[in-house]
């Protein structure tokens, strides 16, 4: 079965960003990156559209992949640049998930990672930053990575049960 960790990117006081995601797969102890990308959220639509638009393009990839686990990586609540249009989007995924064939889903932020991955929230943050190899993909892989695709694989993997391999 297939996870999926999605990342929203959006801009201050801007009607537009992107959506980032790391579909998945744990095969026999190993991690299989099935497929990483991002939707970028078109500005010319007015934000309704762009929300069913969102809604629309993750429920397709989710259908694709037959996903059945997903984390989404959420904006941390002491964020002194908090944007509602990000929380907007990050509801309709969560409504998605809710609504979808997704077995299991998890709202993520840096202490829940930590938790998770039994290391220290510095340890997620460097992992988050490409300081730090992580799940056995190399340093220079992982940072090959961009930030948020990095976040969504940590967010895809924490649903799954990964159990010694991390």
């Amino acid at each position: 079965m297939h996870s999926i960790g999605i990342r929203v990117l959006t801009k201050r006081k801007e009607s537009k960003g992107k959506i980032f995601f790391a579909v998945i797969e744990i095969e026999n102890g190993n991690l299989n990156l099935i497929r990483t990308s991002s939707i970028t959220i078109p500005a010319s639509l007015e934000v309704p559209e762009q929300l069913a638009y969102i809604r629309t393009n993750l429920l397709a990839l989710m259908k694709e992949f037959n996903v059945k686990f997903a984390g989404l990586r959420i904006v941390e609540g002491s964020a002194n640049t908090q944007i509602s249009y990000r929380k907007n989007i990050e509801g309709v995924i969560q409504e998605l998930f809710a609504n979808s064939e997704i077995k299991a889903y998890d709202l993520l932020l840096i202490n829940k990672f930590a938790r998770i991955f039994s290391k220290s929230t510095a340890e997620i943050k460097s992992v988050i930053e490409g300081e730090l190899d992580f799940a056995g993909i190399s340093k220079e892989e992982w940072k090959s990575h961009p930030k948020e695709i990095r976040e969504s694989i940590l967010a895809s993997l924490s649903i799954v049960s990964w159990g010694e391999a991390v």
